[in-house]
């Protein structure tokens, strides 16, 4: 049975359905609840400097996070190309927008250890790139109290996450 699966997933075409497949309902799933009348009335409202900004730091975010990648992977980059780590950076920011338990940073691991690092390897990466997200998220909640006034309800949770990290 392991070797029929193992077959059907080296398939081309399996893949490429199977791609497809899981396009099509992540698609629906984003869209399903969204009104395009609101959506066109924000859009006609919103201020396009600003949403290019948002756009650039989000690209340069990415750039960003890929080149820590590249150096967390160093140790055991076997062939590892650039281009390869952004777009499993992106496929997994794309799982994990879509659907729950964090399942893109599985999938990363899955796709670069696939591809010779190992998925052991990626995975403790990922952890590691966690541990690191979740020191500057307490940092910056820390910056944060000494520079605006917090409601409550923000302070609160934000004092728990900052003992937890």
């Amino acid at each position: 049975m392991k070797k029929f699966i193992l077959r059907l997933y080296s398939s081309f075409f399996i893949r490429i359905g199977l791609a497809i497949t899981v396009s099509l309902v992540s698609l629906y799933l984003a869209l399903r609840n969204i009104s395009l009348e609101d959506v066109g009335a924000s859009l006609k409202q919103a201020n396009y400097w600003f949403v290019a900004l948002a756009l650039v730091s989000v690209g340069i975010n990415t750039l960003a996070k890929t080149s820590r990648w590249m150096v967390l992977m160093k140790p055991r980059n076997q062939n590892v190309t650039y281009y390869q780590v952004l777009k499993s950076l992106l496929i997994g920011q794309t799982l994990n927008t879509l659907y729950p338990a964090r399942v893109g940073d599985l999938s990363r691991a899955h796709i670069i250890g696939s591809l010779g690092a190992g998925r052991t390897y990626v995975l403790g990466t990922v952890g590691v790139e966690k541990v690191i997200e979740m020191f500057s998220y307490a940092v910056l909640f820390i910056i944060l109290l000494f520079l605006i006034p917090l409601p409550d309800w923000v302070s609160s949770s934000g004092y728990t996450f900052t003992f937890i990290a």
